[in-house]
């Protein structure tokens, strides 16, 4: 199933918290610096926060997915 997201700027939730993956397959901390980088690099291509947020989702979205799926 898919993760629940926010458009609340009052919190932003990645690596694990949004995409728990089973310890088995190693792809933890790998997704959560992805995560981090793509949220700075999204934060910092927007102006206005929330759009930040939503460029961050849609960046991530197709990775986090595919890993999920697995």
């Amino acid at each position: 199933s898919r993760p629940a997201t926010s458009g609340d700027p009052a919190g932003v939730v990645l690596g694990d918290a949004a995409h728990a993956m089973h310890y088995s397959i190693g792809m933890g901390t790998s997704l959560a610096l992805q995560d981090a980088v793509a949220l700075a690099g999204a934060l910092a291509a927007e102006a206005d926060l929330a759009d930040g947020l939503a460029r961050y989702e849609a960046a991530r979205r197709p990775a986090v997915d595919a890993a999920a799926a697995e």
